[in-house]
Parts: C-alpha cells; sequence; structure tokens
C-alpha cells in the first residue's frame, strides 16, 4: 500500500482524537516511504538501530532525533484508547474487571486473585524482566496499572489514594513518591517505564498485521543495569 493509505489505516486503528492536548502524534518529519510493505513497530527509535530493511518505523515515543527514514508516532492515542497499552498491561497481568479510573483514561484498575509473591513473580516473568522496585503488602486484591510513567504523574498518585488500591504497577518511580505510598500502606511495582509499554504495542502490531507485515522490534532500555556481585 501507499504511505496515504497506511496513515488512514493508522487513524482509524489509534484515532488522533485520543491524543491528549499538546502531545506529538502522527509523521515524524516530511520524509514518506515510497511504498509500505514492511513495517516496524518499536517503542522508542533508537540512534543506533538498522531499520533498513523495513519500509517505516511506527513508535510511541517520539524520537529526540532527526530519524532520516519514515517515522510515525502514535504516542497518548495508544495509551488511552480502550485495548491500548493500560488495558494490554493489565490484561497480561492477570486482572479481571479492568476500568478506567475517569474520563481521561490514564490508568485502570482491575482485581487479582494472586497472593503478593505470585503476583510480583507474575511481573517479572509476563514482562520479561530480571528485577523490579517493589513494596507489596501482605494481602492484594485491587491493582492499577499505568503503562510507562505513571508514578510521575500526580493526579495517577492521588487516584490511589482515592480508589483504595492495594498496589499500582508502572514504571518510572522516585523516592519521594515510593516513601508517600509505603507510608499509607500502598504496594508499588515500578517493571519500568519501556517494558510497561510493550504488551500494548504488542496488541497494536497483532492489529496491523491483519492488513501488512509488521514485526515488533524490541530495541531494548536506553540504559544499562550494573549489578556487583
Amino acid at each position: 500500500m501507499n504511505w496515504q493509505e497506511l496513515e488512514k489505516l493508522l487513524r482509524i486503528i489509534v484515532p488522533e482524537s485520543y491524543a491528549v492536548e499538546g502531545d506529538f502524534y502522527g509523521w515524524v518529519s516530511d520524509v514518506r516511504p515510497s511504498n509500505v510493505e514492511k513495517v516496524a513497530v518499536v517503542v522508542d527509535v533508537p540512534d543506533n538501530f538498522d531499520f533498513s530493511h523495513f519500509d517505516m518505523v511506527i513508535s510511541h515515543h517520539k524520537p529526540y532525533f532527526n530519524p532520516g527514514f519514515p517515522v510515525f508516532v502514535i504516542h497518548t492515542p495508544l495509551d488511552r484508547i480502550d485495548w491500548g497499552c493500560n488495558y494490554s498491561l493489565g490484561t497480561v497481568l492477570g486482572l479481571e474487571n479492568l476500568i478506567f479510573f475517569d474520563d481521561n483514561r490514564f490508568g485502570m484498575y482491575g482485581i487479582t486473585k494472586l497472593t503478593s509473591k505470585e503476583f510480583s513473580n507474575r511481573i517479572l516473568k509476563i514482562l520479561n524482566l530480571k528485577n523490579i522496585r517493589y513494596f507489596l503488602p501482605e494481602k492484594i486484591e485491587k491493582v492499577a496499572v499505568f503503562s510507562g510513567c505513571g508514578f510521575n504523574f500526580p493526579d495517577f498518585i492521588q487516584k490511589l489514594f482515592d480508589f483504595n488500591i492495594d498496589v499500582a504497577v508502572s514504571g518510572d518511580l522516585v523516592h519521594h513518591v515510593a516513601c508517600r505510598l509505603k507510608c499509607a500502606g500502598i504496594g508499588f511495582v515500578d517493571a519500568s517505564h519501556y517494558r510497561t509499554e510493550i504488551p500494548g504495542m504488542l496488541e497494536f502490531t497483532r492489529r496491523l498485521a491483519k492488513f501488512i507485515d509488521a514485526e515488533f522490534i524490541d530495541v531494548g532500555f536506553p540504559y544499562i543495569d550494573i549489578c556487583l556481585s
């Protein structure tokens, strides 16, 4: 298909109407593919990755550089759509009765039947993580999810209190938020910004692949963890 047809398809799968005001959505530059047969789907566009065997890249986040090849960004629409990043994260973690907190559609909550230990182990396994930063109460049931940077959103943190959440799963946890939540007895799991968004990207890729050859590429974290023995 040509790029106009692909753009029309993307705007149907993840409509721009779901974008937060001021958030970037669409083509990163004026570069367009002449024809689109194979598409790479990524969370981030690294500056050192070879995408030459793809006709274009669809990214969750806008790159911080001019890539010089066609890139289409679908950021907050994918976060906020019914089946998007938040719902997909909650689903792979086995949460039941998932519902958005409010009409802003940032963050959802649902019910788990797992114990704290079972739940933390599931996060490690499902999200392919070697480690997590967490505090979990002895008993959990009501779980909140916010793919990406939820622990940096004051409104999301407040909702954990307002909705009597037992534990929240997100990324980008900072020290003072961890202290506040732990003192209140609210559990938290920092499963990383990157990994918590992958379930939604995989679901998007699955939907896109019904129409065109699409492949999710796990480009990895933008940093390296060092563990001393």
